[in-house]
This record gives C-alpha cells, structure tokens and sequence, in this order.
C-alpha cells in the first residue's frame, strides 16, 4: 500500500516538479548508447539539428546527469552533450554519424548513436540501409523487433527489445504484449487501521518534502552494481533494465537530499585550477566523516580484523577505510605504510598518501600533484597550502575554500594544523585570513589553549605588538611541541630586529635539535642556533654547527642560512676578521657558493682589501657572467695592474660605471685622448681635464678649465707680451718683469695648492 501511494504521488507531480534526469551510457563495437530516463507521461521531441541531434521536453526545470556520461563511452561518436535552458539537451556528434531510438516502457528513452561507413564504391552509400531520418516526433511507430527474448532475463531486455522506427504521420501502434510467466503476487490483506494511519501521515510529509525540491524520484533503482563493476566500465556494460513495476523492489525508488545536498549537486563537478588540471573529488577529502565518536582505539581495531578477506587478499575498502580511520586522528606514518604494503594504485589513494605527507610535514609533498591545486573550490585547497614549499603566490590560493575547509576538520586537527596555516597565511601575506583561522581554532572546546596561543603569538609578532616578545618567551619554555615553535619565532624576531640572541637560546636550539633528530623540527633549530652564533659574532661556531647538518636537510635551507651567516659576516667591521674567517671558509665557499648578492658583496670587499684574485675565484664560481660581474672583473685586473685585462673584461659592456673603469685603464696605458672622452662621457669633468693636462692640451684646458687652471695658463703663456709696451724704458721693463714675476709664482703656488689638497684627499 505504501508502494502504491508513494507511486501515485510521483504521478501527480510529473512533470511539474523538478528531478534530476538520470542519462547511463554504454558503448559497443558499432554504436554507443545512452538510456535517458525519462518519465513515463512526459512528452518529448527528439531532431536532427545542425552539428548534432536535440531532446526538447514538456520538463522545463530538467537537470540532465551528464556528469558521468563519457567515463563509459569515448567522444569518438558522441563528443558532447550541452544542458540547454527550457528542458532540452544537444548532442554534439561527429561527422558521419547517425541517431536511432526507440523507448521503453517506463518511459526511458534508448538513443543510439552509429557511424555511416562508406564502400569504396559509392561514397555517398553507407554500408547498411540508412535509418529514416529523424524527425519531431511524441509517439512510436512501425515496431520492428531485431531479437525477442523472453523478458525479465537479467540486463538483456534493455538491449534485445522492441526497436521503433519512426515515421513523420504513423500513428501510434497499439504496445506490444508482453508475457509475464511469473505467478500472479497475492492480494494484500486490508491494513490495520492504525497502519493505514501511519501511511497517509507518511505521504503527507513525502508530499510536503517533493513540493520544496527534498525529495525526487531514483529511476536508476541502485547505482551499487555500476559502483561494483567500476573495473569493467571499460567494457561498456549495458545499463539496467527497467524495474518490473510487478516484483517486488528491494528498496522505495526515492533519494532524500538536504537542501545543502541538493545546491552540491547544481554545482558542476567537473572543476579545473587555474592551470587546467582537474580538482579531485570532496569526497577524497572529507575527514570529518572518516571516523565516529568511539575511541581511536575500537575503530582502528575493528577495521584491521578487516583487512584480509577469502585466501588473504586485502579488502581494499577496509584498506581505504583504515588508512582514513588513521588519517583521521594524525597518524600519518602509520597511514602511509599502510597503503604502501596493501593498497592498489588509484586516484584517492594518491590523495591518501598526500594527506599523510602533509600531515607528517613530509617535504616530499611539495612535489607531488595535489600541492599545485591550491586555488579549487574543495578541501584540496588547503591541504595544497599546507603542502606547497615553497608558499605559492597570494592570488593563486581560494582563501574561501581555505577558511572553509579547516572549520569543518575535527578538532584534533584543528589543534595540530592551526599554527602551521596562519604561518602558511602569513607568509604569503594574508594576514586576514590567518585572524579567520585563529577565530575557528578559538571555537574548539578543549582545556589546552597551547595551539591557540602559538596562533596570538604568530600574530601578534606579525602585526609588530609589544607583547610579542615576551609571549614568545613564555612559550617557548614549555616543554611541548608548541614550545619549539615559539623559540623559532622568538629567534627570528630578534635577528629581524639586528639584536643578538642570548646564548641560553641559542644552547636550547641545540639541545632541542638534538633531541628531536630527525623530525621536521631539527634543521630549522639547527639554522637558529647558527645564525644565534653569527648574531653573537662568534662566526667560527656558526660555521661549525653548519657543517654539522645532516645531508638529508633540504638544500634550500641550507643555502639559504649558509648565505644568512656569510652576510652577517660581510657586515662585520674589522677586516683582519673578515678575511681569517673568509680563508678559514674559502674552500666550503668556493664549492658551494652562495647566491649572486652575497657573492658580488663578497668579491667587492676583497677587492677594495686588495685580494683581486681571490676575488676573481669566487666571481669565476658562476656559470654565466653578468654586466655587473664583467665590472667586478675589471676592477680587479686594475687593482692588479692590468689594464689591458680591464679593457678586455669592459668589451661590450655600457654605462657610467664602465665608462670610468674604461678611462681608468687607458690612463694607465697612456691613451690620454681616450681616456679623456670616456670621462666625459661618464661625467667625471675633473678627471677630463686631468688628462688633458697630461696630453697637453692647452687649448682644450684655457676654455674649459677652471679659474686656477686658466689663471696658470695664462700667466705662463708664451705668446705673453711682457715689456710693458712698444719701446719701454728701462725702468718700466723692469717693474714689468716684477709684475709677471709675482704672477707667475702666484699662479704656480696656486696650482701647486690644488695639486697638493688634490693628492691629499686621493
């Protein structure tokens, strides 16, 4: 009876109300097949169109299942189906392909897609005789059976049945008969009163949940056989045959959805990143529904008994199931060897393995796959963020399914994770997004607030507070993991702030990395106690604990503190250190040399200390020679006493500062002339008319030389006429003779002053 009411309720909604239009596909040698189903009293038109075929119907809020069309049939017939407004779908095909389609007596409506082979002969005749054209049509015609079989034989009444040929203005032909040899079910005793109660309240709230869109009609009866032979859809297998609407069903053809169900299902599932790739399921991600309320212990143990079915082969949902279960409560080691002994290659192990990496702090996650799709709309996104080494570029990660992800883990991970994403967001400079974060880390009830007030350490320090510091410091007593972080972050603070760190800090670094030798912790404690030392200018120590690294610590890191000491060092004033502690290191530097900024810097200071080749040494350390690299060259030949080397290293290269290395080296080779031009061309206007004093030029300095070298010019010109006139008596030669005599030595005393305060200054 409640069968029977659930039914007349279906029909009395169709097609008014709105239900998703199941479409199963499979494919055969020559055609590929689509089951539409259809309700049994909608009315349809199927045409050919152009590019394609098209499917209008009466149901203008149809939501066509398209989604899993194509895992079961290639695009080679049938390359796409389009979900156009008004309750039609296109099918897009490719050339030389033609549709037929009959029904069946739900309602569901069979589509088969073959291509038209042309003979060699005739190009123009297909291989077969053409199927009638398709035409708008609301009713079947001329039947033609191509097998008969008796119905009811399990997944072949679908495929071995009535086909209809369809005609523009054939009249419907009555249904066929069909022969049911099953026994005739018994009639029903009359219901108690009381149940026939209880199932007219049950269609009421039935009624009530269809009329808001909770409610719709399941036509493919169970998905659980396609699911089972997931491994055979390769093959094409045929969809299920329609339900005897006689036997008896295992189940109510009904799926109940909530109202967030059904929006998730509006929602395409075919999401892309931004680079093409496919996002991976929610469902590949969804922890909170991996484990219950009951003790870690129950559940890990119920499903190990699990794992082993008949002759001791692994259960892979059990094996999937486990590995979650482990997920779930932060065993991410145990995880991974897990699906490393039993589990079978395939996409959500894959997201599995990326899980465990990421919760174990694994570096390997950074290369693989699903560290790259920080910008999907699921719970991929954060776990990418959290995986990603190094932090991606802030508009490549989707703050919102961030956010939104990390609220709904449970509150264990939430404890264990927190700190590390508001240090991922802060990095990246999303400062805003890390006080969201810390705002659902303080919504977990528990008595430990250690992770929450790592979080308020974090941002406070970012934000620049006061308090920072002494929180920091606080913290970082404790003896907990929450401890180690807050002594990472109060060490960096003080070497951002140029301070130095006290040596109970940098004993402790040491101490904890030590202790905890081998975890993902140890090299960053490592890389604080090493910069402590260089802050502490005790640079021998810094040196030391370096080379003490493990070679398993990421080069990265390495290089990146390895160059953080060697410019702590450059910063140091006394240069007697600074080249004790260079030597001491120059064969580490030299064959693992630091990157171009520190390089140059270190090359520039043994320059101007006179160490030309060792500077050279570690300029030669670089594959690829830059302009500025070409400039530190021809310093060096100078400081060197080559200046032919120091042309040669300017060939080809521009500007001011070449321009006056360039007017340095023909100084010194005695091309004066040249010399000359390339200083003014660098704007060294004193230099210029030093060399054309040394070519000289007395023309060139008498009209642009200054006053004292035209006052000198011209007190000692030859040219002078010093008489006193055309016939000057003896007398007024004489004082004229005194005249040009002060003058002279006036103007040479000058020039002699400026030569002197020039070398003094040089």
């Amino acid at each position: 009876m409640i069968r029977h009411l659930l039914m007349w309720l279906l029909l009395s909604c169709t097609p008014a109300c709105a239900f998703p239009v199941a479409i199963r596909s499979g494919e055969h040698a020559d055609f590929s097949r689509l089951v539409i189903s259809l309700p049994a009293n909608a009315t349809w038109r199927f045409e050919e169109v152009r590019d394609g075929y098209r499917l209008a119907t009466d149901i203008p809020d149809a939501r066509f299942e398209t989604r899993g069309v194509f895992r079961l049939i290639p695009k080679t017939r049938l390359k796409g189906l389009v979900k156009e407004s008004g309750g039609r779908l296109f099918f897009e095909t490719a050339k030389n392909i033609t549709a037929r389609h009959f029904t069946l007596d739900d309602g569901s409506l069979v589509i088969d897609f073959r291509t038209v082979i042309e003979t060699p002969s005739n190009t123009g005749a297909p291989s077969e005789p053409p199927d009638p054209a398709p035409v708008a049509t609301e009713g079947l015609a001329i039947p033609k059976t191509i097998q008969p079989v008796a119905i009811g034989t399990p997944h072949l009444d679908l495929y071995w049945k009535t086909e209809t040929v369809l005609t523009p203005d054939a009249p419907p032909p009555p249904s066929p008969e069909i022969r049911d040899r099953s026994p005739a079910p018994a009639t029903p005793a009359p219901p108690n009163p009381q149940v026939a109660e209880i199932e007219e309240n049950l269609t009421r709230e039935i009624g009530r949940a269809a009329s808001q869109g909770l409610i719709a009609v399941d036509p493919t009866q169970s998905a659980a056989p396609l699911q089972r032979d997931e491994a055979k859809s390769k093959a094409g297998p045929p969809p299920q045959p329609p339900p005897d609407p006689i036997a008896p069903q295992d189940h109510i053809a009904y799926r109940l959805t909530t109202a967030v169900d059904r929006d998730q299902l509006q929602m395409s599932h075919d999401i892309y990143t931004k680079t093409g790739e496919t996002c991976p399921p929610e469902g590949y991600f969804d922890i909170a529904a991996w484990a219950d309320d009951r003790p870690a212990l129950d559940q890990i143990g119920e499903a190990r008994r699990r794992l082993l079915g008949e002759f001791d082969i692994p259960d892979q949902t059990w094996v999937i199931a486990l590995a979650r279960i482990y997920i779930a409560f932060g065993f991410g080691v145990e995880a991974r060897a897990l699906l490393a002994d039993l589990a079978e290659p395939a996409p959500n192990v894959a997201a599995l393995l990326f899980l465990a990496a990421v919760l174990d702090e694994d570096r390997a996650a950074a290369s693989m796959p699903l560290a790259r799709m920080t910008d999907c709309e699921s719970a991929v996104a954060l776990w990418a963020l959290l995986g990603a080494s190094p932090p991606p570029e802030k508009g490549a990660v989707n703050f919102s399914a961030v956010t939104r992800s990390y609220a709904a883990l449970p509150p264990d991970l939430r404890q264990v994770l927190g700190p590390k994403l508001v240090s991922k967001l802060i990095a990246i400079g999303a400062s805003d997004v890390a006080q969201s974060v810390r705002m659902a880390l303080a919504r977990v009830s528990i008595d430990d607030e250690a992770a929450l007030d790592v979080v308020d350490a974090r941002l406070s320090h970012e934000a620049g507070s006061e308090e920072a510091a002494p929180a920091l410091e606080k913290l970082s007593q404790r003896n907990a993991p929450e401890g180690v972080e807050a002594l990472l972050l109060l060490v960096d603070e003080q070497l951002a702030d140029r301070q130095t760190v006290p040596p109970a800090q940098v004993e402790q670094a040491l101490a904890l990395a030590f202790e905890l030798s081998g975890a993902p912790e140890a090299p960053a404690l490592v890389r604080a106690a090493a910069l402590g030392y260089a802050s502490q200018h005790k640079f021998d120590a810094a040196f030391d604990t370096l080379a003490a690294w493990p070679q398993s610590v990421e080069p990265l890191m390495r290089a990146e503190t390895h160059e953080k000491v060697l410019t702590m060092l450059l910063e140091q004033p006394d240069d007697a250190l600074f080249l004790r502690l260079y030597f001491s290191q120059r064969e580490g530097i030299l064959k693992s040399p630091p990157g171009k900024p520190v390089r140059t810097a270190l090359a520039n200071r043994l320059i101007e200390l006179g160490m030309a080749d060792t500077a050279t040494e570690i300029l030669k350390t670089s594959r690829d020679f830059t302009q500025s690299d070409k400039l530190i060259f021809a310093r060096a030949a100078l400081v060197a006493l080559d200046p032919a080397a120091a042309l040669a290293h300017l060939g080809g290269v521009d500007g001011i500062e070449a321009e006056k290395l360039r007017g340095d080296a023909l100084s010194r080779l005695g091309l004066h002339d040249g010399a000359r031009s390339a200083y003014l061309r660098a704007g060294e206007d004193d230099k210029a008319r030093a060399e054309a004093w040394h070519q000289g030029d007395w023309n060139t300095l008498r009209h642009g030389g200054d006053a004292v070298e035209k006052n000198f010019i011209e007190a000692f010109d030859t040219q002078r006429n010093i008489g006193g006139g055309d016939d000057p008596g003896p007398i007024r030669a004489a004082r004229s003779l005194l005249a040009a005599s002060k003058e002279e030595r006036k103007a040479l005393q000058d020039m002699l002053d400026r030569l002197g305060k020039s070398g003094a200054d040089e």
